[in-house]
């Protein structure tokens, strides 16, 4: 078949296979000739991209905020000697999969929906090994328990994407959550608390819990939900933790039911560490730094790898500069996705942000790929919400001889 622009678009082959190489269970780092090749082949892939988001016309505002976002984590590593060779080796998919996802929701948004369903085998894979290897499938430097997905704390940053878009998908084709979606949900849900991970369960329950209460397409979210307001919660509940003890109101929950201290795990000193170390450089902060720089950072209070918390993350990495770009691709998918939040595609894409942004309390958000792709999404839901979805199938039941409907 000739390749044609439409049909490059259009491939559900090449998209599946273009999905499988960026999406990089972790699990493959540890094997070197397998990471070697995933670290050659994205490069190529990521100038590909780049050369058709650039022939790709016009240019929409969300690929304008994709160029700004990584141009600006790039700027601020090199003006601030940050490791460029660190940047773009944990970078190139993040920004590949945001530009797949900017140009296919423009061009054929039916194709990546179809085609990021190939990553449910992921979810199972993992499931799968979590039963075989209950005390973990391999060991590295920083953690003892680790499986296909990675760290206990990492899996949801893949899964919950993936429910995302599984979910959509369910929609688009059956207009209800199909009971393939269902087994992915209910396989995630024992994923997570096989592997024990509190991170994991709080943003997954709040997502289920929202999820359940607004799934059908006649119910209306209530306004104060949306992202603008998620940013603001995690910022308010990281001050008031850091320099107001809120968490002392909370140790029923935080003690008794998540099982942390009320230091959570050791965070709270790492975070008042990163707060006197964005003061030092509030601009442009510290560039992208790999585990081992954060580890030296923190050396003197406690061994840390990252922050710790998803807003401190960015001001370390970029400054200001950086977070002001970042709070404003939050803007435009909340705008988007408030234009469009009676369709339940935006719905469902509002639910996995806000767990985002929730779990980013505790967390870095590292060891991910597809949380900014659901940025992305966010911003162009508009183009999904337009493919509209079947009304649910109505099914007849003979009970004798009356009828039963259902």
């Amino acid at each position: 078949m000739k390749l044609t622009v439409n049909n490059f678009y259009e491939s559900k082959i090449l998209t599946r296979i273009l999905l499988i190489v960026l999406v990089k269970p972790l699990f493959f780092c540890e094997i070197g000739w397998l990471d070697r090749l995933y670290d050659y082949i994205s490069p190529v892939i990521a100038m590909l991209l780049i050369i058709v988001s650039i022939v790709s016309m016009p240019i929409p505002k969300s690929r304008i905020w994709i160029i700004m976002f990584y141009g600006a984590m790039f700027f601020t590593t090199v003006f601030s000697g940050g490791s460029i060779y660190e940047y773009m080796k944990s970078n190139f998919a993040s920004l590949v999969l945001c530009l797949m996802f900017d140009i296919w929701l423009t061009k054929s948004p039916e194709t990546l929906i179809d085609g990021f369903s190939i990553l449910e085998l992921l979810v199972y894979a993992n499931f799968i090994t979590v039963l075989l290897f209950p005390k973990g499938m391999y060991q590295t430097d920083l953690y003892s328990a680790n499986w296909l997905l990675g760290y206990k704390n990492y899996q949801i940053r893949t899964i919950l994407p993936i429910i995302c878009m599984a979910l959509i998908r369910s929609y688009w084709k059956w207009g209800k959550i199909a009971f393939r979606a269902w087994m992915l949900l209910a396989c995630s849900a024992c994923t997570f608390v096989l592997v024990d991970s509190a991170t994991a369960l709080v943003g997954y329950t709040l997502f289920l819990v929202l999820l359940m209460l607004y799934h059908s397409k006649e119910k209306t979210i209530p306004p104060i939900i949306n992202l603008t307001n998620g940013i603001i919660v995690s910022a308010v509940i990281l001050i008031g933790i850091v320099f107001f003890n809120i968490q002392t109101f909370m140790s029923f929950l935080i003690e008794n039911i998540l099982g942390k201290s009320l230091t959570f795990s050791g965070r709270l000193p790492v975070w008042k560490m990163s707060i006197l170390y964005f003061l030092k450089k509030p601009i442009l902060g510290y560039g992208y730094l790999s585990g081992d720089e954060y580890e030296q950072m923190y050396n003197s209070i406690l061994w840390a790898a990252h922050p710790h918390n998803y807003i401190l993350y960015i001001l370390l990495t970029g400054g200001l500069l950086l977070g002001i770009i970042t709070i404003i691709g939050y803007w435009m998918a909340n705008q988007n996705i408030n234009r469009n939040i009676k369709s339940i595609y935006g719905k469902i894409v509002l639910f996995t942000l806000c767990c985002f942004l929730i779990m980013g309390i505790t967390e870095a958000i590292t060891a991910t790929v597809l949380l900014y792709p659901m940025l992305v999404l966010g911003m162009n839901i508009d183009k999904v919400a337009a493919l509209g979805y079947p009304e649910r199938r109505k099914v007849t039941l003979r009970i004798r001889k009356g009828l039963a409907r259902i």
